[in-house]
């Protein structure tokens, strides 16, 4: 049985061995990586479908928390934020809406690729040409080595792989070349989300994710599938944080760090529901949702939307300035710590064991002068 405290915060259990039953699930991808799988765990057989599934999530520390518990400050801050702001973009009206016959298809049911047609169309926006910070991706399995599985004897869950991923586009995100270095230096195997690490403009920092299913779709599947991809992109969040604390402790300075924060959808033809996820206490990762729409209603359609809308515009604005200002804390960071060139005038000299000087002035006439006279009466 699972340990909770009394705020109901799961407390891990002690890491077991996991045997999973071999059930179906989506087609194992090939662009995952060596020992990867998205709806397998190798270790066991592990399904995104299996009935216990959500009990390995939570021996990875992974946990879909009641709706009714209250989340952190910062994190109903932005839930906040997104769910008020309004829009001035147009939106369809009810006639419309009522009388659009593939909406009345979905509604009646679709496969999930009539699905992921329409709302791909109408609801979720796409990268804005070739200019746009956002970088989208379908279907492709994230990086093995940004999922954040417990370790140790506990059987890994399924590496992500999202219908919809949104994150950075690494080129248009981050014009500051300093911040372009840093990425593509020490940090690239942090903040590249997917399998395509040699890409030049790769997806980094990614922070909304949305799980389709058509007809027959398994909702409860396709949370399963946000639990999953949500704990991958909040962990290539905390990787940055972690550099943060540690240029800070350094330097014995304050800590500011950037909001991990991640958003994720499950829906079919019906029915949407929104989550949201966050690290708490350094090791768990909690999950729970915000809203559900009915989406054959009007107004339960725009209010999806604009709730869609402003999750995307959350991320290309808000979200992208706090990691560059993290970024920039790193570089400055960096900047301190760089050691002074020592001076090889001042070594074997008393008391100055070569110490660091940034600039020395250079010798006057005179001074010049007196040393040649010195260097003469000493060899004379």
């Amino acid at each position: 049985m699972d340990r909770r405290d009394k705020q109901r915060f799961a407390v891990p259990a002690s890491p077991v061995s996991w045997s999973g039953s071999n059930t179906r699930g989506r087609p194992v991808s090939t662009n995952t990586g060596p020992s990867t799988t998205t709806s397998r765990s190798r270790s066991g057989g592990a399904s995104v479908e299996d009935p216990d599934y959500r009990r390995l999530l939570l021996k990875n520390n992974i946990d879909l928390r009641p709706d009714y518990l209250p989340m952190p400050g910062h994190v109903e801050s932005i839930v906040e934020h997104v769910r008020t702001r309004q829009r001035d973009s147009p939106e369809r009206t009810d006639e419309e809406l009522v009388y659009d016959e593939k909406r009345w298809e979905l509604f009646e049911g679709t496969g999930e690729d009539e699905v992921v047609k329409y709302y791909s169309k109408h609801v979720f926006p796409d990268e804005d040409g070739n200019n746009d910070v956002l970088r989208v991706r379908t279907g492709k399995s994230m990086a093995r080595q940004v999922v954040p599985f417990a370790g140790g004897d506990v059987a890994p869950f399924c590496v992500p792989a999202p219908d919809m991923l949104y994150g950075y586009r690494a080129d248009r995100a981050f014009p500051n070349p300093a911040h372009r270095e840093k990425l593509s230096g020490d940090m690239e195997k942090e903040v590249i989300a997917i399998n395509d690490i040699g890409s030049r403009n790769a997806l980094l920092y990614p922070f909304f994710i949305v799980e389709y299913k058509g007809v027959g779709g398994n909702m409860w599947v396709a949370t399963n599938q946000c639990l999953g991809g949500t704990s991958a992109c909040i962990s290539i969040a905390e990787k940055l944080n972690r550099r943060l604390f540690e240029a800070a402790h350094a330097k014995d300075g304050v800590v500011t760090t950037v909001d991990s924060t991640a958003f994720s959808i499950a829906m079919n033809g019906n029915e949407a529901r929104m989550y949201v996820s966050w690290k708490q206490d350094e090791l768990n990762y909690y999950t729970t949702n915000i809203d559900c729409y009915a989406l054959r209603r009007p107004d339960e359609y725009r209010r999806f939307r604009r709730m869609v809308r402003n999750v995307v515009d959350w991320g290309r604005n808000d979200r992208l300035k706090g990691i560059k200002k993290g970024l920039d804390q790193l570089l400055e960071a960096a900047e301190k710590q760089t050691p002074d060139i020592p001076d090889p005038a001042l070594s074997g000299i008393p008391g100055s064991s070569g110490q660091s000087v940034r600039q020395r002035s250079p010798p006057s006439p005179s001074d010049k002068g007196s040393s040649s006279r010195r260097s003469k009466k000493q060899r004379s």
